[in-house]
């Protein structure tokens, strides 16, 4: 699997939607490739805040509304 076939079934990899088979292929490629890792952490990162900001408004503090900027900078940097 190359880096831009793992970063196609990102989202439904994360989502846990893809049918096993994908699902084990997508793992090896990330148990393998560092960069992917990274994406990968970084877009579990960005999700993550992302349903914060929207489930609770009120607890995003500075920190978390800066790192979500980053984060959403960097994505968009791709």
């Amino acid at each position: 699997m190359t880096c831009r076939e793992a970063d196609a079934l990102l989202a439904d990899y994360l989502d846990d939607l893809l049918p096993p088979l994908a699902r084990r292929r997508v793992a090896r490629h990330l148990r393998t490739c560092r960069p992917c890792r990274r994406n990968t952490l970084t877009y579990a990162d960005t999700i993550d805040l992302v349903r914060t900001a929207f489930d609770e408004p009120a607890a995003m503090h500075e920190p978390e509304t800066h790192a979500l900027l980053a984060a959403l900078s960097a994505a968009s940097a791709h």
